[in-house]
């Protein structure tokens, strides 16, 4: 009776274990690699780019601005 019953939650657990597997290989991993390339391929250059021809001058010139009507 064990044995049958042993059988039974070999052959789930072994069914299941494929499905995770199924699942990881053919949809979780490829989702995280592609959010990952996006991430480093397009995001971060995106920011980059914004930050040293956007943000960073603009602060640039609101500190001169700043500074020049502080001394003057």
């Amino acid at each position: 009776r064990s044995e049958a019953f042993r059988n039974v939650v070999d052959s789930a657990w072994a069914r299941i274990r494929e499905a995770v597997a199924t699942a990881w290989e053919g949809y979780i991993k490829p989702a995280f690699e592609a959010i990952a390339g996006f991430i480093r391929d397009d995001l971060i250059p995106a920011v980059t780019w914004l930050w040293q021809n956007v943000i960073k001058p603009a602060f640039e010139g609101i500190a001169a601005v700043i500074g020049w009507a502080w001394n003057n």
